[in-house]
């Protein structure tokens, strides 16, 4: 689930990038 999350907030941060 933390991986996950993670993964998500990474793809958001590329994504408002």
């Amino acid at each position: 689930m933390k991986k996950q999350f993670f993964r998500v907030k990474q793809l958001a941060d590329q994504t408002f990038s």
